[in-house]
């Protein structure tokens, strides 16, 4: 929470409303690293994100801010949402906040609940705090906007409507005022980036389907979890954290613009065919500093002056000189590339401000210092920050830095202390950032030798002693003091090199998208590297030739591949098979290929083609949901619910075992119901049952496709054993039943085994005998379909007859 941190508190906050189950804390989860675990965070990020509904004709629509502490961007979003507040949901959960703040209308009780439950239930961990609502002033948030955003600010290339932007805009005025107040700084003027959203470029994802594709893992916390995911996967080939936090964006959220996923893929297609460019680059990568943690420090001006300030911005400064001598480095390597993403970033690199930037470095920054190469211990470390100004900058700062070295000098030649108490001992003077200036007493009888009274605070190691002494002390305050008085007096310098380079600041922002674009490209390309994959072609058919599933395509590891193939005309694969056969693992490597696709990668698979879709949905597991009083088959229909309130034809759903928690007639029944509907949207769908009957719906709706994974029966000593084949065949599943093969496992009575085998066959053989019936209307429906297919061959312009219409056809 910003408030437990600043020790301030925001006179508009009228009430908190709920605080997080972790709050507070500086983020959903400080341990992940920039590119570990299965990964939702990727930067230690803290995200604060105001939020504010249109009322009376405007109800429904949203209006959101969201600001990253650790980067200082600024995203705006503004919307039109349903009921149930789902695309708010999403996007929380894309965000990620630490805390969300809302107008003091808000109320959990009354006519907002559904609102603030939504917010709950997406962000369970952030403390949402209501304030005033006078505070969420779009007019004002126009003026911040003009004021505060860099004039070369890409958004401002796009035709803005502010009227539309409203409440966006009054959400933005809101989270300006509570940051600047709770964390104690103001926002220079013409110095941060501010996107304007757009949904329309996008594919929308729920949190539940991250979840079963396992794109991210959003409880990676937990001890013992698989932290394998699609992210972690491929952001074991980033180097940077603005890297892996683009290419978690993108997964969250792909792309759904054919012209910008091409340019990903021929970026990924041109390093593959020339390695070099991907070493070279990624040997750039590795050098350089996260710039995006350098912005804060441009972008922030403090009421007052502290060490630790003053040490941070030293800090940034010389970690952006060092990232700007990339620079040269970047303009020699991407005019290699012929691809627009990557070669249009190489003119953004010859604006002669970042020369003038690093020109303003140099002038300010001592060089000799920043060269300091190999493992620099504890005082090393303190003195580069005390020597990174130049000298002749600044005469108070000249002044006490000769204080300094005089100390040091003093301290160094004060050896009274040890030649009186401790004579002929090898004891020897050290330094450490903990204990400041100390002795270290190197002997073999550590635990054993005695030390002199006026020794104090002594600690005993195996083979030395350390220890202080009140004189020792004194000389340690006394350096302090001096190191305190540099730090404050290198601040003015350094306030005055940043006011010099704020007005450039455009092109640091330019920098970092050159540099995270960069490395999740080729992060890409290592993927595609590491694994046999291919680029996907886009169409409007799903057609995969052997593809595999991610998560199990890794090295030393046998994977059976299945094709997929659903087109316009049959675009509803029902999938039957018995238990532990592949069912579900088929159908989340289906949407997790579309995923890939549409982020611009390469897939595991021999050849693709896809349709670019609007939305990926799923509705997978059996959980019951305790904290919503939710049953198994209520949380399956809730589900449900939501995926066909927005299904259509530009929507992939995967459903794995619909209604399996009622009862058979009854299960029947709705999955029944829902495929028809479905069917009705033409979506395309992979739907998972046991449910035999199913397979006949296959007579009704020519849309309708029948796959099955057969099992494959192992001879051992003690008789059959089911050993599943994982590969997919046309047709309904029609037998042996092997579920009881599983049953068996559980150690079950056998008696009551061969009891339910008997009673099952019965069941089984009187479904195949009424199924063999319709076998004659399905031959008659398949004919009809080839002519159909054969007739708009025939039909085609002999220039429109390309090889991926053939194929297509």
């Amino acid at each position: 929470s910003m408030n437990s941190s600043s020790g301030r508190r925001f006179p508009g906050v009228s009430r908190t409303l709920s605080s997080g189950r972790s709050a507070p804390r500086k983020g959903k989860n400080t341990s992940r690293g920039g590119t570990g675990g299965g990964g939702g965070n990727t930067s230690n990020s803290v995200t604060n994100a105001p939020i504010i509904e249109g009322r009376s004709s405007s109800k429904g629509k949203i209006g959101l801010a969201a600001i990253d502490l650790t980067t200082m961007d600024f995203h705006l979003f503004s919307f039109v949402d349903s009921a149930s507040y789902a695309s708010l949901k999403t996007q929380l959960q894309v965000l990620e906040p630490v805390e969300i703040i809302v107008c003091d209308s808000i109320n959990e009780r009354h006519s907002n609940a559904v609102l603030h439950e939504a917010m709950r239930s997406a962000c369970d961990y952030a403390t949402i705090e209501a304030v005033q609502r006078r505070y969420f002033d779009g007019a004002r948030g126009l003026e911040m906007y003009r004021s505060l955003r860099a004039r070369s600010d890409p958004s401002l290339n796009k035709k803005n409507n502010f009227a539309e932007n409203d409440l966006c805009l009054a959400a933005f005025a809101a989270l300006v005022k509570y940051i600047e107040h709770i964390e104690g700084f103001l926002f220079a003027s013409a110095s941060i980036r501010i996107t304007f959203h757009e949904d329309d470029a996008l594919c929308v994802m729920d949190a539940e389907t991250w979840e079963n594709l396992r794109v991210i893992d959003r409880s990676s916390g937990v001890k013992g979890k698989d932290l394998r995911t699609i992210f972690s996967i491929i952001a074991s080939g980033t180097l940077t954290v603005a890297g892996a936090r683009l290419l978690r964006a993108s997964l969250l959220q792909p792309l759904a613009d054919d012209r910008e996923i091409a340019a990903r893929a021929d970026a990924v297609e041109e390093m593959l065919e020339k390695p070099y460019l991907l070493e070279r680059a990624r040997s750039l990568l590795a050098c350089a500093q996260s710039i995006d943690c350098i912005l804060p420090v441009i972008v922030k001006t403090y009421r007052e002056k502290t060490v630790l300030k003053a040490e941070h911005r030293i800090v940034q400064l010389v970690h952006l000189r060092q990232t700007l001598q990339l620079v040269e480095r970047l303009r020699q390597l991407l005019p290699n590339f012929t691809v627009p993403i990557i070669a249009s970033k190489a003119e953004t690199l010859l604006d002669d401000r970042m020369d003038e930037i690093r020109s303003i470095l140099d002038e300010t920054l001592n060089l000799d210092v920043m060269r300091m190469n190999g493992k620099k211990n504890s005082m090393d470390a303190r003195n580069q920050k005390i020597f990174a100004i130049k000298g002749g900058l600044s005469t108070p700062l000249d002044v006490a830095r000769k204080a300094y070295e005089e100390l040091l000098r003093d301290l160094h030649a004060d050896s009274r202390e040890l030649d009186e108490c401790l004579p002929d001992q090898n004891v020897q003077l050290a330094y450490s950032a903990s204990r400041q200036f100390h002795y270290v007493w190197i002997t073999q009888e550590a635990n054993r030798v005695a030390v002199p009274h006026n020794f104090i605070n002594i600690v005993r190691n195996k083979a030395s002693l350390t220890f202080s002494s009140r004189h020792l002390m004194r000389f340690n305050d006394r350096i302090e003091q001096s190191v305190c008085e540099i730090m404050l007096e290198s601040d003015d310098v350094i306030s005055e090199a940043i006011d010099s380079i704020r007005p450039h600041v455009e092109v640091l922002y330019t920098l970092i998208d050159t540099l995270s674009t960069l490395d999740f490209l080729c992060a890409l390309v290592v993927y595609a590297t590491e694994r046999d994959t291919v680029r996907p072609s886009f169409g409007n058919s799903i057609i995969i030739k052997a593809g595999r599933y991610p998560l199990l395509d890794v090295a030393g590891k046998a994977v059976v591949p299945n094709d997929t193939y659903l087109t316009p005309s049959s675009r509803f694969a029902l999938i039957t098979g018995p238990n532990m056969a592949g069912k579900s693992t088929y159908t989340r490597q289906v949407g997790a290929l579309a995923l890939l696709a549409q982020i611009g990668s390469f897939i595991p698979a021999e050849a693709a083609s896809l349709p670019i879709f609007k939305r990926i949905s799923s509705r997978v597991g059996q959980n019951d949901t305790l904290a919503e009083n939710l049953s198994s088959f209520a949380q399956e229909m809730t589900g449900m619910a939501a995926i066909l309130g927005v299904a259509d034809e530009k929507t992939l759903v995967m459903v794995d075992e619909l209604a399996r928690s009622t009862s058979v007639e009854e299960g029947i029944g709705i999955s029944y119901a829902i495929i028809e509907e479905l069917i009705e949207r033409k979506c395309f769908v992979v739907f998972t049952s046991h449910f035999l009957d199913l397979a006949t719906l296959d007579a009704s709706y020519a849309a309708v496709e029948n796959f099955h994974f057969a099992p494959q029966i192992r001879q051992t000593p003690a008789g059959e054993v089911l050993d599943p084949s994982h590969t997919l065949y046309r047709g309904s599943y029609a037998g042996p039943l092997y579920g009881f093969e599983v049953a068996e496992l559980a150690a079950l009575p056998p008696s009551m085994i061969d009891r339910a085998r008997s009673l099952a066959e019965r069941l089984h053989e009187e479904w195949r005998s009424g199924r063999e019936g319709e076998e004659g209307e399905k031959n008659e429906r398949e004919i009809l379909r080839c002519a159909h297919a054969f007739r708009a061959l025939l039909l085609m312009p002999r220039s429109a007859t390309t090889k991926a219409n053939l194929l297509q056809v």
